[in-house]
């Protein structure tokens, strides 16, 4: 079995063009709990939701034999499995796929045309690639950190420096012994933390980081973060400030994953507040589902944002025109598309836009404003 940890745009890209007339089933399982999960309540698990779905087409033949045999195939799951975050996609034809992920997702069980890919959207926008840097009065070490997982490389660096006992003070006025010690250590530990930071500037090329976190006690993360070169620089997105340089790696990638966890939906939230004062007249930002699917037709949206768990009512005519959320009077005579925004999506994704799922308080933001809005390109 292939033990694939990480969800990739090309996985993406392959799943948009899953389409099935028998229906495909989307399983988003979120097992992980604190030393892993006992196989019963990954059974469980799975048999409630599965059981959920075919109580929704309790006389569909079909639907009952691709949820046995989904179930067939998760039960033969190896253990490693069962400590992770489970994403399982199975088509009525017999396409499969799965990834085991380290990350927060929703539980959710559907069956639909197509499969459910706002959450693998999600981790995608929410999951670039960091640099993790650990820095104590000792040691510094250098990870990366991907989707939930820490990569060690094993690059890590001594910061010991020459040792030179202070003497006794001199007359008043001048500097004393202890002085010039403390002196010749700080130059010591900023020279030492500027040669950390070229091997960190390399290790993000090589690693395509995109950005880095700091962690460490302040006097240590600052005086690197000020050794970075200014592109680096702007890419430090958090400090934590912590003593971490001995601990175990899954306590790294908790913190790790948390702090940018918390740090995006801060910056979700600054970009929604952006994006409804840019939809004002003269602005490069439209808000509501009729008008961003206007732009999304034009290829004009550079910045597509929805929240993760609205609703869009279609609709198409004999041209193939779409139109959302239309009063039953407007609604006469146009074919329904049940599934929207996941065509939205998949037209967002074609034109080369940037997605965005939100949650938390951007989600709510732009919940106000119809829960669908996009930055222009032009």
């Amino acid at each position: 079995m292939d033990y694939n940890f990480f969800i990739s745009p090309e996985d993406l890209q392959t799943l948009m063009k899953w389409r099935s007339s028998a229906g495909i089933l989307s399983i988003y399982l979120d097992i992980k709990t604190e030393g892993g999960i006992t196989p019963s309540r990954w059974k469980a698990e799975i048999n409630s939701g599965l059981s959920e779905i075919n109580n929704r087409y309790p006389n569909d033949k079909g639907v009952q034999k691709l949820i046995n045999t989904a179930h067939e195939a998760l039960m033969g799951f190896p253990q490693e499995f069962r400590k992770r975050g489970l994403i399982y996609f199975r088509s009525s034809e017999g396409e499969q796929f799965y990834r085991s992920v380290n990350l927060p997702i929703p539980n959710k069980f559907t069956y639909m045309k197509v499969p459910y890919l706002r959450p693998v959207m999600s981790i995608l926008d929410k999951s670039p690639i960091t640099g993790v840097v650990v820095l104590s009065q000792d040691l510094a070490r250098v990870l990366t950190w991907r989707q939930g997982v820490i990569e060690d490389e094993g690059k890590s660096f001594s910061m010991e420096i020459e040792e030179e006992a202070p003497g006794e003070r001199r007359s008043a006025g001048t500097p004393t012994l202890t002085d010039i010690y403390q002196q010749k250590i700080a130059v010591q530990l900023k020279r030492k933390m500027g040669e950390v930071a070229r091997e960190t500037e390399d290790t993000a090329a090589q690693n395509n980081w995109e950005q880095i976190i700091l962690i460490g006690p302040i006097k240590y993360t600052d005086i690197f973060e000020e050794e970075l070169n200014s592109l680096w620089k702007s890419r430090v997105v958090g400090i934590l400030e912590k003593n971490y340089i001995n601990a175990p790696l899954h306590r790294i990638e908790e913190a790790t994953t948390q702090l940018l966890l918390d740090w995006k939906e801060k910056v979700e939230e600054k970009e929604v507040e952006d994006l409804i004062a840019s939809s004002r007249p003269g602005g490069k930002g439209v808000l509501g589902g009729q008008e961003t699917l206007d732009m999304l037709t034009q290829f004009r949206v550079s910045r597509f944002y929805f929240s993760s768990d609205i609703q869009v009512r279609g609709y198409r005519d004999q041209d193939g025109t779409y139109f959302i959320d239309l009063t039953p009077e407007e609604a006469q005579g146009l074919e329904e598309e049940p599934y929207m925004l996941e065509r939205m999506l998949e037209m967002a994704f074609e034109s080369g836009s940037r997605i965005i799922p939100l949650e938390g308080r951007g989600s709510e933001l732009l919940k106000d404003q119809g829960g669908i809005g996009a930055t222009l390109r032009y």
